[in-house]
Parts: structure tokens; C-alpha cells; sequence
């Protein structure tokens, strides 16, 4: 895989960090900053974890922390519903520890994250889609994440691994060979859940995502790379003889192209595998 330069300059500061350069440690003494406003799929690719929150002590000191930032609105922390259907955190730390707000969590299924009030510090189930101020960190003992070689991002979700690769691989077909020499395929979508996922790295690598899906027989009998059934549709516009499919950042709509036709620098190519649990 050839990995293009801008892929390198958004990771940049991410690879480089360290903690001498942190300017805000918290009680437990892992760093702590504010992230974008962004979806929290987004943010769990943009900031090196979510913040995740096991005392009273680090609650009350995000919650005060949010507030010298100005946070006016809920911002998210790094709960989510995962694959279990079990509250968990993203950096894989072990949830003993709640907040709920009165009545929360409303909502306990997959597709839901943490929100955090920063007037109380209490907590609610928010739909992961929406767009809210995030509170990054890096802790100080990095956990090891369940995936094999060359993929860097798992999802705690769907309990799946990802790469992203900038690369000049010029057709749908190179691309998912490329996947399937790391014994991967190109990206699936079945559900609303897995295609906010897949905005969600579109959105930290500023890039479309090219979607594993395609119509081998010319005759619009679209399948997925790893011969699942299409029984997921996002489509902007209605897919003609032949095309595949990419997904763009601002409306997590799916947008036809020939196969045949896109460029290789305008592609990204997005494998993803089971994780190793």
C-alpha cells in the first residue's frame, strides 16, 4: 500500500504528541484537551481516545475543565453501547464507574454515546451522530487494541478493525485486492450505525470513503466486497450498470461512480477485518 502525503500531515500532530508537551493533566495523570466538534465516531479517530471517566474525582474535574474551555452544550466523553450491547469505554478501560443524569440512560442500544452536561457533569445517552465538542486524551498507559498489523482503528461498536490508506491503486478491483492480501475486504455497510462509522473516518481524513460495494455483472445486481447481500441503502443518487459507490463527508450519502472512472488521488481505501476477540 502507498500511503499519500496529506494522509501523513492530518496525523501529524497525532504521532508526534507526547506528554511533555501536555498542558492539562488530569488527577489520574493522563492528558487531557479539547477535540472538534464532530460526531463521536469522528472523534474516536481524531483525538488519540475519548475521555473516559472512573471517579467522581475526574468527573468533577472534566466538568470543570469543559467549563474554562466555554463549553456552553453537551460535550461527548468516551462511552458508547458496543457490540455487546453493554455500556463500555473507548479506550477499553474497564466502566465501573456512572454518572447518569435523572432517567438516563434513556436509550441502551448500539448507535448510542456519551454526552456529558458541563453545568451538572451528568451524563446522557446521545445519539453518536450528532455533532458535539469532544474531550480528548491520551493516557498514560496506552492499551493495546484488539487488531491485527496495519490496522489502527477499532471500534469498540462493532467490535471491527480498520485501515485507511491514501493510495494510488487506480480501480475498485487493485483496491480490493489490496484488502484481501491483509485477509480484509473493502468496507461494508449494513446499517445507519455502520455508515455513521465509516463518515466518521471519512470525516477525520477529510476524504470520501470508497465503499467495498460494486455490480461485478454489469446488470445492477450490487453485492458487497465480501459477497454479502446489499440490504443497506444510502444512495444520493440512483446507481446505473457498473458503478461503485462512495460515501461523502457532509451528507453520509452514498454517490455512484464507474468503477472504471475514479482517480486514484481522489481514493481512499478503507479495509476492514474482525478483531482479534
Amino acid at each position: 500500500m502507498v500511503k499519500n502525503f496529506f494522509l501523513a500531515l492530518i496525523f501529524f500532530d497525532f504521532f508526534t504528541f507526547t506528554f511533555s508537551q501536555c498542558t492539562n493533566f488530569g488527577p489520574d495523570e493522563n492528558c487531557y484537551w479539547k477535540g472538534l466538534d464532530q460526531t463521536w465516531f469522528a472523534a474516536h479517530v481524531n483525538c488519540i481516545t475519548i475521555a473516559s471517566i472512573h471517579n467522581a474525582i475526574l468527573n468533577s474535574f472534566i466538568r470543570e475543565y469543559a467549563q474554562q474551555l466555554a463549553i456552553e452544550e453537551p460535550f461527548w466523553i468516551g462511552g458508547a453501547v458496543n457490540y455487546k450491547n453493554e455500556w463500555a469505554w473507548a479506550d477499553l478501560t474497564n466502566f465501573t464507574y456512572t454518572n447518569w443524569a435523572p432517567g438516563e440512560p434513556k436509550h441502551n442500544k448500539i448507535g448510542y454515546c456519551i454526552a456529558q452536561d458541563p453545568s451538572s457533569g451528568k451524563w446522557k445517552s446521545t445519539n453518536c451522530s450528532e455533532w458535539h465538542p469532544t474531550i480528548c486524551s491520551q493516557l498514560k498507559s496506552v492499551p493495546t487494541i484488539p487488531c491485527p498489523e496495519f490496522f489502527d482503528h477499532y471500534s469498540t461498536v462493532l467490535n471491527k478493525c480498520y485501515s485507511w490508506e491514501g493510495t494510488n491503486l487506480p480501480t475498485y478491483d487493485e483496491m480490493q485486492q489490496d484488502c484481501l492480501n491483509m485477509n480484509s475486504t473493502l468496507v461494508t455497510v449494513h446499517n445507519d450505525v455502520e455508515n455513521a462509522i465509516v463518515q466518521g473516518l471519512a470525516v477525520a481524513y477529510d476524504a470520501p470513503a470508497l465503499l467495498g460495494l460494486h455490480d461485478p455483472y454489469n446488470n445492477r445486481s450490487y453485492v458487497w466486497s465480501d459477497g454479502s447481500k446489499l440490504d443497506f441503502q444510502n444512495w444520493h443518487d440512483p446507481p446505473g450498470d457498473g458503478d461503485c459507490a462512495f460515501l461523502r463527508i457532509e451528507s453520509m450519502k452514498w454517490y455512484p461512480m464507474k468503477c472504471a472512472d475514479f482517480q486514484g488521488d481522489m481514493s481512499s481505501e478503507l479495509c476492514e477485518i474482525p478483531s482479534l476477540i
